[in-house]
C-alpha cells in the first residue's frame, strides 16, 4: 500500500508547518495529487492542532487510523491530539 502512495516517494516534496512546540508536523507531496499529512504529538500533555487553509492544499482529511473527517469550515480547524498522539491525514 505505501509504495502506492505517492507522497512517500523518496523524492516527494516535504514541508514541516509550524505551530505548537509540541507537535512535529509534516506535509508530504503536499504539491501533488495525493498529500499526507503527519502530525505526531511528542509531549505527554495534550493539545491542538491547528489546520490553516492557507498552508494546506485541500480544505477536507480523513484520518487514516480513525476515518473521522475534518473540514476547514473557516480559515482554520483545530484537532485534538492526546499525548503521543500520531495522526496521518489524507484528502478527503
Amino acid at each position: 500500500a505505501r509504495r502506492r502512495q505517492p507522497a512517500f516517494h523518496p523524492a516527494s516534496s516535504q514541508h514541516v508547518l509550524t505551530g505548537d512546540p509540541a507537535l512535529l508536523t509534516l506535509l508530504r507531496g503536499g504539491d501533488s495529487n495525493a498529500p499526507l499529512l503527519c502530525s505526531v504529538n511528542v509531549s505527554g500533555r495534550s493539545v491542538a492542532l491547528r489546520l490553516d487553509a492557507a498552508s494546506l492544499p485541500r480544505a477536507a482529511w480523513r484520518d487514516l487510523f480513525s476515518g473521522e473527517i475534518f473540514v476547514l469550515t473557516s480559515s482554520s480547524c483545530l484537532l485534538p491530539m492526546m499525548p503521543f498522539q500520531t495522526r496521518w491525514l489524507e484528502p478527503a
